[in-house]
């Protein structure tokens, strides 16, 4: 565009002086730089740079470059195409008026008539339909040969123009230039994007019975200061925390049966953001397991798959309350089930573990009922213990082992506080099978004991390889507890399914490990304040699956996927035993069981783990 802006009074005229050529050349374009984002510098790609009068346009390229170049070329003969108007604002009337003028070619140069009145004139117009985009100022006035008239004389050009600059994502901008020829680098703004990131161990997903508590979760959100939550079932909270920008989930469904799809939408000052998840509500079940069996006598897990395990029954039953009587009991050859009364000490004999032959029940009579030693299940099988206390002799001399299990079958083990053994409190190895540990408590006294390693399913890092097929072991309902330092159960060579067990031993090394062929399902436990719930150990081949286990207040590994992982880099060639393939996948378990829901473990656990009165 040409502007001419005159401030004088009685002017009759103004023109334009054009070169004699009738093409009326403009100053070559170009101009060209880079666009940036502004935070980071990084370049920005398929960017909008265009000149608005120019109509001049361009996209930056992968490293962020534009360019934008032109020569504007007029033919100064198509007078007819030349438009033109002018803007007079009468100073002493203070108002506006528009009036015609005439304009020509004529002598090479551009002709306006105007108005001779006292004010201020402006005068823009189009050559040939295009918008020079110039801007003139008068060098010099002269008198034409009538008194009346002045004409004001261009000699010279200044380009002006808008470069526009635009990107999806981003604040456009917007640059007055004044010149044709130059550099200009860019940094745009993005606009800032409303979202949402998932927080906390509960699924933004969840399957849950009717009047059973969610698994707590919530939402970050960014770059938003309202959220419109819509379809949560009755019960549940869903609150937006402005503060603390978060949307948090918890309480307990009262809601009928049904899938209920909520949405959340955050509102931000230049987008929205959604997400979305549901919850499943079920038909209110009755809790798994009810007190009573809970502290029942009734073999499951492994210790019922390939055969039974039944003790003594059918045999015999005896109260004891001597080493004597006691040893007599459970060493005979025929069936019997063993009472145990008050407190029995193994230590009376030889000083090892005191052997158990198969076919027995070995009970306490009451929650009071003790054995300070140890026993030793040796190439035996079909054995329950039960509502016993197992007292280790540390730091006395004694029997290594609370209860060890060596070549041995179908064992079943249930409702025992075993504690303070002077190696291990349950060591279950040398191709042991099919054995059930359920109920029991596990815990040390003194800090000081070297070797609180509480539980072995299978012995020795890769020189123990005939286990391998062997040691199918299920451990559920244990409460791992104070001053257990590690192996809640270790897992070597053999296949252990663990489920709902409470593990709460501030300062231990680990909770569970699996190596050296191991294979483990571990489902639905409780681990609190604790480090290393679950690990993969000696990297020899080994499995893990673990699910919907509770974490609170833990630190360290947590190995293992939902759908199983095998971990280990070499295989084991002990002679004369060479172990290349991989290691069983324990993804299911050959019995049928009912698993607790997780949040009840804790508390359902430390109620009925132990001894307890008949």
């Amino acid at each position: 565009m040409r502007w001419m802006r005159i401030f004088s009074a009685g002017i009759s005229a103004m023109l334009l002086n054009a070169p004699n050529s009738p093409i009326w050349a403009a100053s070559a374009i170009h101009i060209r730089g880079v666009v940036t984002e502004t935070s980071s510098a990084t370049v920005i790609e398929n960017a909008q740079v265009s000149l608005k009068n120019f109509a001049l346009e361009t996209q930056t390229n992968s490293a962020g470059e534009y360019a934008l170049d032109s020569i504007l070329t007029v033919d100064s003969s198509k007078t007819d195409t030349m438009t033109e108007s002018i803007f007079h604002r009468m100073q002493s009337r203070n108002e506006s008026n528009f009036s015609s003028t005439s304009m020509h070619f004529a002598d090479g140069a551009v002709q306006i008539a105007v108005p001779s009145s006292r004010g201020f004139y402006e005068c823009r117009f189009d050559i040939a339909g295009r918008s020079l985009g110039m801007r003139t100022v008068p060098q010099k006035l002269k008198m034409s040969a009538k008194k009346s008239a002045k004409v004001a004389s261009l000699s010279e050009e200044n380009f002006c123009d808008t470069l526009v600059v635009e990107k999806e994502g981003f604040f456009s901008k917007r640059i007055v230039l004044t010149n044709s020829d130059t550099v200009l680098n860019i940094a745009l703004d993005s606009i800032p994007q409303a979202k949402f990131l998932k927080q906390g161990a509960g699924s933004s997903s969840q399957t849950i019975s009717q009047n059973a508590e969610i698994v707590p979760f919530s939402f970050k959100v960014e770059n938003a200061d309202s959220v419109i939550i819509e379809n949560i079932p009755k019960g549940i909270s869903a609150v937006f925390d402005s503060k603390n920008k978060t949307v948090n989930f918890s309480g307990k469904v009262t809601d009928k049966e049904g899938t209920y799809s909520y949405k959340l939408t955050a509102i931000g000052e230049y987008s929205k953001a959604t997400r979305e998840g549901k919850f499943i509500v079920t038909k209110e079940e009755k809790p798994v397991v009810k007190i009573d069996s809970a502290r029942a006598c009734i073999p499951d897990g492994y210790a019922m798959v390939d055969g039974v395990t039944t003790g003594g029954a059918g045999g015999d039953t005896v109260e004891v309350s001597t080493y004597k009587d006691f040893k007599d009991a459970v060493q005979a050859k025929e069936a019997k089930v063993v009472v145990v009364k008050g407190l029995i000490k193994t230590t009376d004999g030889d000083g090892y573990g005191l052997g158990i032959a198969s076919n027995k029940t070995i009970m306490g009579k009451d929650s009071a009922a003790t054995i300070y030693g140890g026993l030793a299940i040796k190439n035996a099988s079909n054995i329950i213990i039960y509502n016993l206390n197992i007292n280790g002799t540390y730091p006395n001399p004694g029997p290594s082992d609370g209860i060890a299990v060596a070549n041995s079958h179908h064992i079943f083990i249930s409702h025992l506080n075993i504690w303070n053994a002077e190696d291990g409190n349950l060591d279950i190895t040398n191709r042991s099978s099919y054995v059930t540990v359920s109920y029991v408590k596990f815990w040390y006294t003194d800090k000081n004991h070297p070797h609180r390693l509480n539980a072995l399913i299978g012995s020795g890092a890769a020189d123990h390889p005939e286990d391998f097929g062997h040691l199918k072991v299920t451990y559920h309902h244990n409460w791992f507890s104070t001053l257990v330092n590690e192996r809640m159960p270790r897992v070597m060579y053999g296949n252990a399914h663990i489920y709902n067990n409470y593990y709460n031993a501030p300062g231990n090394l680990y909770c569970i490990g699996v190596g050296s062929y191991g294979s483990a399902l571990i489902e639905n436990n409780y681990f609190k304040n604790v480090q290393n719930p679950i690990q993969f150990m000696y990297n020899i081949y080994a499995f893990i699956l673990q699910r919907n286990n509770q974490f609170e207040n833990t630190t360290g590994t947590q190995d293992g996927t939902a759908t199983g992982k095998i971990y280990g880099e070499r295989y084991i060639t002990t002679d004369p035993y060479t172990l290349k393939e991989d290691p069983v996948k324990l993804t299911s378990v050959p019995y049928k069981y009912k698993l607790d829901d997780v949040k009840n473990v804790e508390n359902f656990v430390m109620k009925n783990a132990g001894p307890h009165k008949l």
